[in-house]
């Protein structure tokens, strides 16, 4: 059978991925920290598996709260950049799935679309998508086949969360315009499991602190990952007096309260 390309929504790899570390080490809970698209996948795996997820609890940085219109925005306000990142994954799709990419390569010298009329801009991301994701998904090779494909790539609703989540932004993020962090920051009005946390400083993945700046993000998931695995991990009447005042899920009542300074 032929090998499945990789996908924005990244939940068959996930699933494979999670599983073999669950089946090595039963009994063991599991975290996931993602970042950038990363993110972005396991906010897709954790919200699409629910109460089933066998990740016990996640952080994410740095994902937009969708892929067509992040990648859009990203072509036009920094062209450049989406070249670079075009550049390096296309180079990265061929080598991984030589086969598709072939075919791909014969549908676009069967119709050659005039650059005026691409509805993109040429050698960015949504070209990209536009030529080799969506076909090799099963969408047509146009800019309305490559937003399809996106669409079918989004994350369901974070109120399916049934794992706490720690959502870390920054308005100084390149990638992401202010408007797409506004709507991740507010994913913890859907789900009493999602914990957001936005700062102005750092950049893309990256977040500084210190004299000598050292980036903070690896410390901060470790704590909340702890912090969630240790909730998890008291007896229910010890969870329930710690939630007093707000009728929040034992794995994020407590966890608000150890974040809130």
């Amino acid at each position: 059978a032929p090998v499945t390309p990789w996908c924005f929504s990244g939940l068959d790899d996930l699933e494979l991925a999670i599983d073999h570390v669950a089946n090595l080490y039963p009994g063991l809970p599991i975290c996931g920290m993602g970042l950038s698209t990363g993110a972005g996948q396991i906010r897709n795996y954790v919200n699409v598996r629910g109460g089933c997820s066998k990740l016990s609890a996640a952080v994410l940085a740095d994902a937009a709260p969708s892929w067509g219109p992040a990648m859009e925005s990203l072509d036009k306000r920094c062209p450049l950049m989406s070249t670079a990142l075009a550049s390096v994954v296309r180079a990265s799709y061929e080598k991984c799935h030589r086969d598709c990419s072939e075919s791909v390569s014969a549908q676009k010298e069967a119709a050659i679309v005039p650059p005026g009329l691409r509805g993109c801009m040429r050698g960015g991301m949504v070209e990209f998508v536009k030529d080799h994701m969506a076909p090799t998904h099963g969408f047509e090779n146009s800019l309305e086949g490559a937003r399809a494909y996106m669409v079918s790539c989004q994350p369901p609703l974070a109120s399916n969360c049934a794992v706490p989540v720690l959502e870390l932004l920054t308005y100084n993020d390149f990638l992401m315009t202010a408007d797409h962090v506004q709507v991740v920051e507010r994913f913890w009005e859907v789900s009493p499991h999602v914990v957001t946390a936005v700062t102005r400083q750092g950049t893309h993945v990256i977040r500084w602190e210190g004299l000598y700046p050292r980036c903070w993000m690896g410390k901060v998931g470790r704590e909340f990952l702890q912090a969630a695995l240790n909730v998890a991990a008291q007896p229910p009447s010890e969870v329930v007096d710690s939630l007093e005042e707000r009728a929040l899920p034992a794995s994020v009542g407590v966890l608000r309260q150890k974040f809130r300074g």
